[in-house]
């Protein structure tokens, strides 16, 4: 029986923003008709292959699909390729080639093959894709193979290229050759992986066996010196994470290097800006944490309807745990970085870790990655490290290749704590806030010929049930105690046998908690993450220093406009201030704000710098400060990553210098004389 078709007019959508829940949203939309409740359970299996020409910027590609248990079948293509050739079991059918999406209905059977040919550009504005004389970039459901509405379907895909081009897709790497010069490689679908990304450049390969998984670089020319560390560093992580929580699930790891100036990550294959290779943090923490995510979020999918958990997962086993290979004081370090960041974080946008599903913007970083992550720095003390593991290794056996969320979460650590755990992820997921400890009255006293430690630690507001490390150090030496803090105000005395002389509430910074007055000294993120922030230009008369100080401004403070230095603004200021500009109209502008003058430290350093102050009334003020409007200008692409620092030293664009400022007595500290 001949298929009949049904040829459905709509929009199409950016590929990239179409999800699975977007396209069966949309097929929904157009009226196409449901499936046959008695049908079979639905299949569809692709067998691709394309043809890429990156110097005309052409593809020409092939679909042999396999249906199962369908009535009809939905496909969306990218609007710029064009349909040649549609087939239904080997039969020719009549199409309009303008038509998207088209829905094929197909023969009353329980399986059908339907062939589509198409060629075209891949003309993609957005700069998200791209195929042109640089390579490839062609992301999964972008629509440069036909879609359909499956969430998951398999895959088998065979993609040529002309040499010096090579190619690499996101799965099973099953054959690859070089003849008659052109490349060929064919991929096929793995778990976990439910549709191709396929990359393309002038690449240099090296690759290297790691037990039964292959480890491959695919870089420019330029950069293949650097393919060795890669490749040790993937092999180094890839056994890190295995001894801690299972079985690598893929059978290779790819390092792609390309144009694009951004990270991406893939089950198997992480895509980095070729102009970062160099760097040591992209072979350091960045590609642990691509490489962690092939467990967590890709081998485990996230349940995304209930939070994602997968980010600050992997930035506490990946980020935390390297920086942690250092020692404790480096682990602490990473701590109050992360309460630093919170204490930044304007009261409107903080939300529950439960409401985080990605970063879109740097204040859900603060709760997605770091928050997350200290959550389960409190969970292993809470356990102990060993139980930890086990929850960690229970999680992955019981969730590989399938959905999960913290519900699943929870129940792997509860399995092996062998206790119930609500009240621990009900406090620090879905209760947004942090509490805010204060130490009260202390007293030393003498008992039985024998000092006495006496002291109150309280919280404001509502109460978290609290577990406070506390450290006492004597003439002796030093013990560590924890006061559990169920309600608003704890009493604790202890017998000492020596006389104390200080007293630490939760030195280490192991309690995810606002940092108390004197801890939190400013960083930028205090101005760059206030919606508030007012921006001040001190550049003079200079046209082009202007323009550089409104880019970077815009860069650092979004949504907020400038004001010139020396123009009142519409509206008196009451959050913080950015100050931007030339070192030489600098103190004008700082005496004309009430802001100290650069600090003698940075004085001279350098040419641009910057650094935040406190002004007496509390307002805290960010200065940036260049030579001149070239050295301004080349700022704007690495200022905003060092955020968390109190200041920055720039030569050029390569900071030099950074750090944060020296806090003062916190508090809750209590000295003795």
């Amino acid at each position: 029986m001949t298929a009949r078709l049904t040829f459905v007019l709509a929009l199409v959508l950016p590929a990239w923003a179409l999800s699975t829940w977007a396209l069966s949203s949309w097929a929904l939309s157009t009226g196409a008709p449901p499936a046959l409740a008695e049908a079979p359970v639905p299949s569809v299996a692709h067998d691709v292959q394309i043809d890429l020409d990156p110097a005309k910027g052409l593809l020409e590609g092939s679909d042999r699909i396999t249906v199962t248990g369908r009535r009809e079948l939905a496909l969306y293509l990218y609007p710029s390729l064009k349909i040649e050739a549609l087939l239904v079991d080997g039969e020719a059918e009549r199409f309009d080639a303008d038509q998207r999406p088209l829905v094929v209905r197909l023969p009353r059977k329980e399986s059908s093959e339907v062939v589509v040919r198409y060629r075209g550009p891949l003309i993609d504005d957005s700069g998200s894709a791209f195929l042109d004389p640089r390579g490839a970039y062609l992301p999964e459901r972008l629509g440069w193979m036909p879609e359909t509405e499956e969430a998951r379907s398999s895959y088998r895909l065979s993609i040529s290229t002309p040499e010096p081009f090579r190619a690499i897709a996101t799965g099973r790497l099953i054959e690859e050759k070089s003849e008659k010069g052109r490349h060929s490689v064919v991929v096929a679908s793995q778990p976990g992986v439910s549709a191709p990304a396929v990359f393309a450049g002038r690449f240099q390969v090296a690759e290297r066996r790691h037990g039964g998984t292959l480890l491959r670089t695919y870089f420019p020319a330029a950069a293949e010196t650097l393919a060795p560390r890669y490749l040790d560093s993937t092999a180094r992580y890839l056994d890190l994470f295995e001894e801690r929580i299972g079985p690598y699930p893929y059978d290779a790891f790819h390092i792609v290097a390309g144009p694009l100036p951004v990270g991406l990550g893939f089950p198997g294959l992480t895509y980095v800006s070729d102009k970062i290779l160099h760097l040591p943090f992209m072979q350091g923490r960045s590609l642990a944490h691509e490489i962690a995510h092939n467990w967590w979020g890709n081998a485990v999918e996230i349940d995304y309807a209930a939070g994602n958990w997968a980010e600050g997962l992997t930035t506490f086993m990946a980020d935390y745990a390297l920086t942690a290979e250092s020692g404790p004081e480096a682990a602490r370090e990473m701590r109050l970085g992360w309460l630093r960041d919170y204490a930044a974080l304007p009261a409107g946008q903080d939300q529950p870790v439960t409401s985080f599903v990605s970063k879109t913007h740097d204040a859900q970083q603060v709760i997605g990655y770091n928050k997350t992550a200290f959550f389960f720095h409190m969970l292993e003390q809470e356990l102990t490290p060993e139980v930890f593991a086990a929850g960690i290794r229970g999680f992955w056996q019981a969730q590989k290749y399938r959905r999960a969320g913290w519900v699943e979460l929870q129940a792997a650590f509860e399995a092996a704590a062998g206790r119930d755990l609500t009240w621990l992820f009900e406090q620090w997921l879905i209760r947004p806030g942090a509490p805010e400890l204060q130490l009260g009255e202390v007293v030393v006293t003498e008992e039985d010929g024998g000092p006495r430690l006496s002291f109150t630690l309280s919280q404001k507001g509502s109460p978290f049930r609290l577990s406070v490390p506390v450290r006492i150090e004597t003439e002796a030496g030093s013990r560590t105690l924890r006061v559990e803090l169920k309600g608003a105000k704890a009493k604790v005395s202890e017998r000492l046998d020596a006389r104390p002389k200080a007293l630490h509430i939760d030195p280490d910074y192991d309690l995810f908690r606002r940092l108390a007055p004197g801890e939190a000294t400013p960083i930028l993120r205090d101005v760059t993450l206030n919606p508030e922030a007012r921006v001040v230009l001190a550049t003079g008369a200079d046209a082009v220093a202007r323009q550089a100080a409104e880019d970077l401004a815009g860069r650092l403070v979004r949504g907020v406009a400038a004001t010139p230095s020396g123009v009142e603004p519409a509206a008196p200021a009451t959050g913080p201030l950015l100050i931007v500009g030339l070192e030489s109209e600098l103190p004008e502008a700082l005496a004309e704000h009430e802001v100290s003058p650069m600090p003698k430290v940075l004085d001279g350093r350098g040419s641009a710098r910057a650094w935040t102050r406190r002004r007496g009334d509390g307002v805290t003020a960010l200065i940036v400060s260049a030579k001149d409007a070239e050295s301004l200008a080349l700022l704007l692409r690495p200022l905003p990553h060092y955020r968390r620092y109190g200041y920055v030293v720039f030569e050029g664009s390569k900071a030099v210098d950074k750090g944060v400022w020296p806090a003062a007595d916190s508090p809750l500290v209590k000295r003795f004389d």
